[in-house]
């Protein structure tokens, strides 16, 4: 993964005890976390990148209310578009999400997706 070029991506200390120092990874995966401003102290960590380099299937259980937040409408186009198969990456981020954010809502969402598509070199609408 080439990075962010507006972050710099590092490890919270704290949270280490829950990554295992010894065992296998699965090969191809990459994993990080960063400080986005989502939280207002910038040595929370506030985004998890999961990037694939090959395309992996994918399922996901949704809320069944109709007024779903945004990522959720832009993650079941993916899964649907894709037929739950193709999917190189997820982003999540640590807020609560709003669910009647309008097209503003669902532009950000998609822009959250394609940022990361671009800065991974991944192909376009494979990211939840």
């Amino acid at each position: 993964m080439r990075g962010f070029p507006y972050q710099q991506v590092r490890t919270m200390t704290s949270k280490a005890r829950f990554v295992p120092s010894e065992g296998y990874y699965p090969r191809g995966f990459t994993v990080t976390g960063l400080h986005c401003g989502v939280k207002k102290d910038p040595q929370k960590l506030d985004l998890a990148l999961l990037h694939s380099k090959e395309p992996c299937s994918a399922a996901a259980v949704f809320t069944q209310n109709k007024f779903c937040a945004a990522p959720v409408q832009v993650s079941r186009a993916v899964l649907d578009g894709h037929h739950g198969t193709g999917v190189h990456g997820v982003v999540t981020n640590s807020g609560c999400a709003n669910a009647v954010t309008g097209t503003t809502g669902l532009a950000n969402a998609k822009t959250m997706a394609r940022s990361f598509e671009q800065a991974t070199d991944t192909p376009a609408a494979s990211t939840l």
